[in-house]
């Protein structure tokens, strides 16, 4: 289990870095349009990986994370964010990292999004006891 939980961190980290510079080209975007994107590929970045759909979205799937641009508008939970990227583990999404809208900062948190599994992933992931797991 220990193990497991070095690989997985050290497979987070990537996430993190691939929501970060999604919201970097973000602001970039807006910058330039005034308006966030809901399309990777409008986007300056280069993501590896395969263009998928998400959603009816295009999006980018590596090896270990599926991850997409948001406009800012809010989710279920009001959460205003201009990227995601999804970890699925056994065919499960076990965890996500959002990045918040705010123009300063580029801060992603740790979401839970297949129940306990998820939050577990969170607390693991970033040493936290409750939410929000933010990095």
């Amino acid at each position: 289990p220990q193990y497991e939980r070095a690989v997985e961190r050290a497979r987070a980290a990537e996430g993190v870095s691939l929501s970060r510079s999604i919201c970097t080209a973000q602001q970039s975007y807006y910058m330039a349009n005034g308006y966030y994107s809901e399309d990777i590929d409008e986007l300056d970045i280069q993501i590896p990986g395969e263009s998928v759909l998400w959603n009816g979205v295009p999006s980018r799937n590596t090896e270990n994370f599926s991850c997409r641009a948001l406009d800012a508008g809010g989710d279920v939970d009001n959460f205003h964010s201009l990227a995601v990227c999804r970890r699925i583990l056994n065919g499960v999404n076990a965890y996500s990292y959002y990045i918040a809208s705010d123009p300063q900062t580029c801060i992603p948190e740790c979401r839970w999004t297949s129940g306990d599994t998820g939050e577990e992933w969170c607390k693991i992931l970033t040493g936290k006891t409750s939410a929000p797991y933010t990095f």
